[in-house]
């Protein structure tokens, strides 16, 4: 991984980014995707795509970049593994956190209609004009927070498909629709 067909070391690029030549940048990063398509498949990244990695892979790399200092003894692909691999870390660490506050957080709604009266309240504010208005407008607002592709597996789901259905039509793995319906409700919830 230390040269490529121009015999353009790592160190060589990363020397010339350093310069202000970013146009060594992609070429870099393409020699790190076998790299970052095999920590995809080693660590499971529940709420996070493919895409996502890889646009996060690239933020790393820019970091990595502009931080390593080749006085240190260590060759940059060694550098960006580890620092890759911290980064890597540190999302499985939040996504344990989040399970953990959700897993905390749950109650169950039968309990809830029962001990809450603000929550019996809420069902009636349905039928006001306010509250339609309100709807309305984090509605709205809710579009905007979607990427294309969750806003694809929204409508097939509102439309009533099943997860399976939607995976199917849309010719993607049944987790990754899981997960755009995921990431929907968070933001969802987020707004309302």
């Amino acid at each position: 991984m230390t040269h490529n067909e121009s015999g353009i070391s790592n160190e060589e690029m990363v020397a010339a980014m350093k310069e202000g030549q970013m146009e060594y940048f992609e070429p870099l990063f393409y020699r790190f995707s076998p790299l970052i398509k095999k920590y995809m498949k080693d660590y499971f990244l529940e709420y996070v795509e493919f895409e996502d990695l890889m646009q996060e892979a690239r933020l790393v790399m820019l970091d990595a970049v502009e931080r390593y200092d080749s006085e240190k003894g260590m060759r940059f692909s060694g550098y960006y593994r580890l620092v890759l691999q911290h980064h890597i870390y540190g999302i499985i660490r939040k996504e344990n956190a989040y399970r953990r506050k959700s897993d905390r957080r749950a109650v169950s709604f039968d309990q809830l209609l029962e001990t809450s009266h603000s929550v019996q309240m809420k069902f009636v504010d349905f039928q006001t004009p306010e509250y339609l208005l309100t709807l309305r407008e984090s509605y709205e607002d809710y579009g905007a927070l979607l990427s294309s592709f969750e806003k694809e597996v929204y409508l097939l789901f509102i439309r009533g498909l099943s997860i399976k259905s939607i995976a199917s039509n849309l010719n993607v793995e049944y987790v990754r629709v899981k997960n755009a319906l995921e990431r929907c409700r968070q933001k969802f919830n987020a707004i309302s």
